[in-house]
């Protein structure tokens, strides 16, 4: 489920959570829609896995800022994952993940697989 907080709602460990997806949203590639996106999930136990988005002329060959942090974790073994921040450069109204992302998170926390 996706929830929109407030910054000052956040415990420390979320604090880090977003900041780790503004750092990835730094490594963003977006020249065709100049909208830069970063992920950051956090496993289980405890490493913070991020990605950016990474677009392409061929817009079904982008990858969303999501699924490469999930690609990340999963790349670990580690798919037990507990949160996920989501930030953009210059979201006008707060952003929930993609409707593909959305599944594809839903897969990964209900997956059978367990971290090494």
């Amino acid at each position: 489920m996706s929830k929109v907080v407030d910054w000052s709602e956040l415990g420390n460990a979320d604090r880090e959570l977003v900041e780790r997806a503004q750092e990835a949203c730094a490594q963003a590639y977006a020249p065709y829609s100049l909208f830069a996106v970063g992920a950051a999930a956090r496993s289980k136990s405890g490493p913070i896995y991020t990605g950016a988005n990474f677009e392409n002329a061929s817009s079904g060959l982008t990858i969303c800022a999501e699924a490469a942090a999930l690609t990340a974790a999963g790349s670990a073994g580690d798919l037990a994952l507990e949160t996920i921040a989501v930030v953009g450069l210059s979201f006008a109204i707060p952003q929930a993940p993609l409707g593909s992302s959305r599944r594809a998170d839903r897969a990964v926390s209900s997956s059978p697989r367990q971290p090494n």
